[in-house]
């Protein structure tokens, strides 16, 4: 057993592994090693010219995020608007990471960006986004955020030799 399996094994044991599973093949996870939570990247298009101009619907929009996850804010939110033809921009430190979001009324899209240090942070992006800005599609992906089972070096604190991994998520 190599350092990685010893380390990971170790955290198994003291109960830090979450979500990894065990291959019945090969004996190694095919989940997060450790897992630092999640990331949604929510992308919203057709959405209605207007509520992608309105910082105050979007904020409402971001605050209900927060609130109905019980995220806290850290600091004061900062947000930008960019005038007409363009939309805004708003960002929430909070202590479990960010809410990031972007509009382009000109294009008619409305990206959203959450990083969260828990595994589930549920909300309905798709019925939300489809009634508050009138989208006509929303694409949710979720990405899990963690060291995996071919990050060995990582958990081994050896960068020198880290191969690490590279992937695309456009679907």
């Amino acid at each position: 057993m190599d350092v990685v399996d010893q380390h990971a094994n170790g955290l198994a044991d003291q109960g830090a592994v979450r979500g990894a599973r065990r291959s019945p093949v090969n004996d190694q996870a095919d989940g997060p090693v450790i897992s630092v939570g999640g990331q949604w990247v929510v992308d919203a298009a057709g959405c209605e010219v207007a509520a992608l101009q309105s910082l105050p619907l979007i904020q409402s929009i971001c605050g209900e995020v927060i609130e109905s996850l019980g995220l806290k804010v850290i600091g004061q939110p900062q947000s930008h608007v960019f005038g007409s033809p363009h939309g805004v921009t708003a960002l929430y430190l909070l202590s479990e990471s960010h809410l990031a979001v972007h509009t382009y009324p000109e294009h008619g899209i409305a990206t959203f960006n959450l990083v969260c240090c828990r595994e589930q942070a549920d909300w309905d992006w798709r019925r939300q986004l489809t009634q508050r800005l009138r989208a006509n599609h929303v694409d949710v992906r979720h990405l899990r955020r963690g060291a995996w089972n071919d990050a060995a070096l990582c958990l081994a604190n050896d960068s020198a030799n880290s191969n690490g991994r590279e992937s695309e998520v456009d679907e």
